[in-house]
């Protein structure tokens, strides 16, 4: 049986990293793709879902013949709507991407990928949230042809229930990565600056910039050759996996049968 593949991102439906992906992965017979992505781009979304407005639908397919739904809402809303009403049987796996950009640290709070990712892990299904560093087609090239060697080869282990994974990809264009390694989540900081601007009618509004706190141009392979955390793997030119599990509790801080009593008047 063909390997059902959802593909949903957060850049949307036409953005070249979803397209690169879905027709590389609909060439092969072993694959049965469709696509459910964000009518326009999400990106920085999280993990908001629409439920104050209908979303709307419309169906189209690639060239490879792959049906591609686009929605406007989020990337939460795709992969929901995709499981519980678009596919008529759920899917073996679900890849958000490829994203254009890294979602490293901290950022996968904010990224529409990753969220896009968890909602598959919330069904049980299991999900790949997968982004690119420098978006251009080379990268996007190779990242769909390592992706689908990858999920077919016997080195392929899903994730287990309640976990995904998030993958980023280094810049090809500065050397094909030799190896992928499992890490942790770094830090990574930014800069962040709102402009303020005046619109045409007078009012106010702020647009924000960001950018990548003390990230050089170029390789930059950890002195030691120790690969701590996804952001040094990602700047020794690796591919970073990072299993992530949703329990954020401070499990050290919970006191088992403690209790504050309340007076009844405080």
């Amino acid at each position: 049986m063909p390997l059902s593949v959802l593909i949903t991102n957060d850049d949307g439906a036409d953005a070249e990293g979803i397209r690169t992906l879905a027709e590389e992965l609909d060439r092969d017979a072993r694959f049965r793709v469709m696509v459910v992505a964000p009518s326009e781009e999400r990106s920085a979304s999280g993990h908001a879902i629409t439920m104050h407005r209908p979303l709307r639908a419309a169906e189209e397919h690639l060239p490879s013949g792959a049906p591609l739904w686009r929605i406007d809402g989020t990337p939460a809303d795709c992969v929901k709507l995709a499981l519980e009403v678009l596919m008529p049987q759920p899917p073996d796996l679900v890849i958000s991407g490829i994203n254009h950009g890294l979602n490293l640290g901290r950022d996968v709070f904010y990224s529409g990928t990753v969220s896009a990712a968890i909602e598959g892990m919330f069904s049980g299904i299991p999900s790949l949230a997968v982004s690119l560093e420098a978006p251009d087609p080379v990268g996007f090239r190779w990242t769909a042809a390592f992706l689908h060697w990858w999920v077919l080869s016997p080195q392929f282990i899903p994730p287990p229930r309640e976990v995904l994974y998030n993958i980023n990809v280094p810049d090809v264009r500065q050397g094909e990565p030799e190896a992928m390694v499992t890490v942790p989540l770094g830090r990574r900081e930014y800069d962040n600056e709102f402009r303020r601007q005046v619109d045409a009618r007078g009012q106010v509004y702020f647009w924000l910039e960001g950018r990548p706190r003390g990230e050089g141009d170029g390789r930059q392979a950890p002195p030691d050759g120790t690969i701590a955390t996804d952001v040094t793997g990602i700047r020794a030119g690796l591919v970073t996996l990072t299993p992530l599990r949703l329990d954020v509790t401070a499990h050290d801080l919970i006191v088992p049968h403690a209790r504050l009593y309340i007076p009844p008047q405080f």
